[in-house]
């Protein structure tokens, strides 16, 4: 089973993380721990040891978490502690994101599945893009169980700007 994720998708889908491996989760035969998707601790954003562990998590019809090869340009770039990925590149930067499972060819040897990453190549002109991104808790919305209790979200109280819930 081959199945990609390509440019347009990727760049309409908001990342909050900038993880790439997040692509692949869009898959329907992926399953992911609650951590992958964590974007309040320095787990999600693949910080540390532990980070790159959880950045990189998932499984492809029900094997193993770590038991998937993912390659950039055709070069894995796993780990050899918990095969976890190493290196992966900025989403700005990526073209398609592929997952092959169950009947690939030899050339791709080890794992359970294979992520493959291709990036954009060159071209004869200049292109660009710039980003600012604010991460601030401040600026959240408030959970449904305060809104449900009537209280206030504790981080906008006092913040100049903020909005209050009602």
């Amino acid at each position: 089973m081959q199945s990609a994720v390509g440019e347009t998708v990727i760049k309409s889908i908001p990342n909050v993380q900038n993880n790439p491996l997040f692509y692949v989760v869009l898959q329907p035969q992926v399953q992911t721990p609650s951590r992958f998707s964590d974007s309040t601790s320095t787990y999600g954003f693949g910080i540390g040891a532990e980070g790159r562990r959880s950045f990189s998590a998932f499984s492809v019809n029900g094997g193993d978490t770590f038991s998937n090869d993912i390659q950039v340009d055709g070069i894995s770039v796993l780990g050899h502690g918990w095969n976890e990925a190493t290196v992966l590149p900025n989403p700005e930067g990526i073209q398609e994101v592929r997952l092959q499972a169950n009947n690939y060819s030899a050339e791709y040897g080890r794992g359970q599945s294979v992520v493959q990453i291709i990036t954009k190549s060159g071209a004869n002109q200049l292109h660009s893009s710039a980003f600012y991104r604010l991460r601030n808790d401040a600026l959240n919305a408030n959970t449904f169980y305060r809104n449900m209790l009537g209280e206030s979200n504790p981080l906008s109280d006092g913040v100049p700007g903020s909005v209050e819930s009602w």
